[in-house]
């Protein structure tokens, strides 16, 4: 899909299915910098860090920018429960916030900690498999799988022989073969997508081309090649085609990043690493921030990671500034 940035700037700003912005409000905004651009990479925050590429190699700031874990990492991931992920030579271990290994390095890869468990490879990628760890170290799912991935409200999604099967906490094989956020999944009957509950019932009517995962009581879904946004009756609290825009990701923090194709190759409706701009969009279908962005990720702890001219740094959100209201928004 080939679109163009201004037909999408009209398109948001004078269309009457968007929502009437206060007298006084005036958007898209300009976002102020909480760190200027000049890291090579950056990620989003967590528990205060985010990890940063500088020279090739990776560390972590803080929110002034400032480092706090030099960076002297191949590859780093985020923060969880006080412990992150990094590769140094290959090997992955787990640090504190200090930078001081708290599980010593001996993994192919890992993911960092969620719901107390970490995905590890052992024995190396390609050679070994995927288990379990504790906070300890200890493994408690034993590696068995060809690939693992974090746990979501008590399972996890693993791959044996080229098969999607899903485990708990005990690494018991579950009848379910889907992924619960917010307590539904989405399920594909008859050629569209709804949401399923735990219990087998339906909790959304399959009326979709594509259906994501819920967040925080909100999901994307697209239909006729439109996105919108339902809650979990159902209902659209932006209707499909509220903006010309061929990606949309979950709301974080009262924003969605969304995104344009402007060179049409796009593969599909996942294919986020094909979009060519990023900007964000509140719950009335607001374009808040301009379609600008070379890359972007979705705002946690009050800023997004942003790449500007091959640079990453990151904004604030306006949604908590006085741009929007004159005030702190409560």
């Amino acid at each position: 899909m080939i679109r163009k940035i201004a037909i999408f700037f009209l398109l948001i700003i004078v269309s009457t299915g968007l929502g009437a912005a206060g007298a006084g409000d005036k958007f898209p905004v300009e976002p102020k910098f909480a760190v200027e651009p000049r890291f090579d990479s950056a990620m989003s925050f967590s528990e205060g860090l985010a990890a940063v590429k500088v020279n090739g190699k990776m560390g972590y700031i803080d929110h002034n920018g400032k480092i706090v874990i030099e960076p002297a990492y191949d590859l780093a991931w985020r923060f969880s429960g006080g412990l992150a992920p990094v590769n140094s030579g290959g090997i992955w271990g787990f640090i504190d916030k200090s930078g001081k290994y708290r599980i010593k390095p001996a993994f192919g890869w890992a993911l960092s900690f969620t719901e107390g468990l970490a995905a590890v490879n052992i024995g190396g990628l390609g050679v070994g498999h995927w288990g379990y760890i504790d906070r300890e170290g200890r493994v408690v799912i034993e590696p068995r799988f060809d690939v693992a991935w974090p746990f979501s409200e008590g399972a996890a999604r693993v791959e044996i022989d080229g098969k999607n099967l899903y485990i708990d906490r005990a690494g018991n094989i579950l009848k379910d073969k889907r992924r619960f956020t917010d307590g539904v999944a989405p399920v594909l009957l008859k050629g569209k997508w709804g949401y399923i509950k735990r219990d087998g019932k339906i909790a959304v009517e399959p009326r979709f081309d594509t259906a994501f995962p819920f967040n925080d009581g909100i999901a994307a879904v697209v239909v006729g090649g439109r996105w919108g946004f339902i809650e979990k009756s159902g209902d659209y609290i932006l209707k499909p085609g509220f903006a010309d825009i061929d990606f949309a990701n979950s709301f974080s923090e009262g924003l969605s990043r969304v995104g344009v194709d402007d060179d049409g190759k796009m593969a599909d409706y996942t294919d986020d690493l094909a979009i060519d701009r990023w900007g964000y969009v509140d719950k009335a279908g607001r374009l808040i921030i301009d379609i600008r962005y070379e890359r972007a990720y979705d705002f946690s702890e009050g800023v997004a990671a942003v790449m500007v001219d091959g640079k990453w740094g990151y904004i604030e959100n306006p949604l908590t500034e006085n741009t929007l209201t004159g005030g702190v928004k409560k």
